[in-house]
């Protein structure tokens, strides 16, 4: 099992026990958009990116945890750049 698939579980496992919203669910995703973005699986990555991580954008930043914030404003960048 590679990187890739680790991610995926894992993150499966965290939007079902913690929540889609939860910190670790959030960071989690991040890693897998990132894995898949390496790997050159761009169309995959987005749509990690818009199930997982954009309603990172629409939320307040001060009451999101510290590594939300981080995710938060490259999702910010990431839909600028693309548009």
């Amino acid at each position: 099992m590679g990187a890739r698939e680790l991610w995926e579980a894992t993150l499966d496992t965290r939007r079902r026990v913690l929540g889609p919203e939860h910190p670790d669910t959030s960071t989690c995703a991040w890693r897998l958009f990132r894995t898949l973005q390496d790997l050159g699986e761009l169309g995959e990555g987005l749509g990690v990116l818009e199930r997982d991580l954009l309603w990172l954008v629409n939320r307040d930043a001060t009451i999101l945890g510290a590594d939300q914030r981080a995710i938060r404003k490259y999702v910010a960048r990431a839909i600028k750049k693309d548009g």
